[in-house]
């Protein structure tokens, strides 16, 4: 169709734009109820379904590119063509939504968003820079996703609303932006297998018993140690250094003791 024509007829052809990734395209309220109805519909994952059986009052079409955006954060598994089902995280997650437990939901998803795409490159940016506005942080963000300046504006804003309220980034009056200190708990232990979680809670059993019984020995020799040693842990922090390290500390503790 030529321009005479489309002016003649008012009709203009939607120019296709090519992103690297999804983007969403409605706000996080609304995110939430489609998740709430993907879950209700496929019957808790039962059974797959199109974004036409999510029987909501928001529109089809945004329905159907949320479920393109969920799918590629981990909330939403594509099994067939047009056909989805919620993820186990998705289930957790609106289930601990629906018990008002916020902030075991936001563990859930702040898991889920570390990993992808806009979340490690907010996280790796961060830990170079400490510190950016919230406008530089959605153009570097839109920048990686190759999105369009004008039309994927609103989109990039709406995925900064995803990292903040998954307590990945905070956004202070300034709208300057910060990674979000998360306490060790939620950030270290999360991430841990079940095998390394048994095997982390045995060497403290083991840690605390030497500890004492070094004590002992300390107090009759007349002689009693405190040692604080601070150590500082984030999401990227590996584990088996820091063990490395308690059992130098261990050994050259039992080595001065015995000399």
């Amino acid at each position: 169709m030529d321009e005479r024509v489309e002016e003649k007829t008012g009709f203009k052809k939607r120019r296709k734009i090519k992103r690297k990734y999804p983007l969403p395209a409605t706000t996080l309220e609304n995110d939430f109820l489609i998740l709430k109805g993907l879950i209700t519909y496929s019957e808790k994952g039962d059974n797959p379904v199109s974004f036409r059986e999510i029987k909501i009052d928001i529109d089809n079409t945004i329905i159907s590119k949320e479920l393109n955006f969920f799918s590629s954060i981990g909330l939403a598994n594509k099994v067939s063509r047009g056909k989805y089902l919620p993820t186990p995280d998705c289930i957790e997650f609106i289930n601990k939504l629906d018990w008002d437990n916020q902030d075991t939901a936001k563990k859930v998803l702040r898991r889920l968003l570390e990993k992808t795409w806009f979340g490690d490159f907010a996280i790796k940016l961060l830990r170079v820079q400490k510190e950016i506005d919230l406008h530089s942080l959605a153009r570097k963000v839109g920048e990686e996703c190759e999105a369009d300046k004008k039309l994927d504006k609103s989109a990039i804003k709406r995925l900064m609303k995803w990292l903040e309220y998954a307590e990945i980034i905070e956004i202070d009056e300034n709208e300057k932006v910060h990674l979000k200190e998360v306490p060790i708990s939620q950030n270290v232990e999360e991430k841990l297998s079940p095998e390394e979680k048994i095997e982390s809670i045995s060497e403290t059993i083991i840690e605390d018993e030497m500890v004492k019984s070094e004590r002992i020995k300390k107090v009759q020799k007349g002689i009693l140690l405190n040692l604080t040693i601070n150590l500082q842990i984030d999401s990227n922090t590996d584990i088996e250094k820091i063990r490395e390290i308690i059992r130098v500390i261990k050994q050259e503790l039992v080595k001065n003791n015995d000399e």
